[in-house]
């Protein structure tokens, strides 16, 4: 018996998602200026999506799927992102508000955080390979023991990355953030 939910190529405007949204399923579905607040979202699939100017806070996201979603202007706040599902995960930011976000855990290569305020958020052993945070203040961001291989953080600000517990090879840095590196060697530059 299958009890999902599917809604597909749909598009929901303005509209506030505070109801239980557990084993719904959205295909190729926009939002725009959506609200989802203390949403119940467990089995969730969002599939090849785009969220703009949205607001996501305090959701219950375990086992939910995200695969191909895309968030502009969005807001999303304390959200607990190590619950998704790994399958097909694949999530692309831009211009978004990140506060207090849980990426730990996570295999999250080529994802796109561009433009972004990625503040207080933990990548706590995720593997953000290729991944691309340019433009973005990374405040009070914590990478520890991160595959940062090939990631760019081009004119980014408020880098914090320890360089002896992430791994950062090929990854490219503007001269700004290089000399950030640094301060993580206990070194005296004159």
């Amino acid at each position: 018996m299958n009890t999902r939910q599917e809604t597909g190529n749909k598009s929901f405007d303005k509209l506030v998602f505070e109801v239980d949204q557990q084993s719904k399923s959205y295909t190729n579905c926009k939002f725009s200026s959506c609200k989802f607040i203390e949403s119940l979202m467990q089995n969730a699939i969002f599939s090849e999506c785009e969220f703009h100017s949205c607001m996501l806070s305090n959701l219950s996201l375990e086992k939910a799927r995200f695969n191909q979603v895309t968030f502009k202007g969005c807001k999303l706040s304390a959200l607990k992102l190590y619950q998704l599902d790994s399958f097909l995960l694949s999530v692309h930011f831009e211009d978004c508000s990140l506060i207090g976000c849980n990426f730990s855990g996570l295999q999250i290569s080529k994802t796109n955080f561009i433009n972004c305020q990625v503040k207080d958020c933990d990548f706590i052993e995720t593997n953000l390979t290729s991944s691309n945070f340019q433009g973005s203040n990374l405040k009070g961001s914590k990478f520890h023991h991160c595959n940062l291989r090939m990631a760019n953080f081009l004119e980014a600000t408020n880098l914090q990355i320890d360089p002896l517990n992430n791994d950062l090879k090929k990854a490219v840095f503007d001269s700004v953030n290089a000399i950030s590196l640094l301060n993580y060697l206990d070194i005296t530059i004159k």
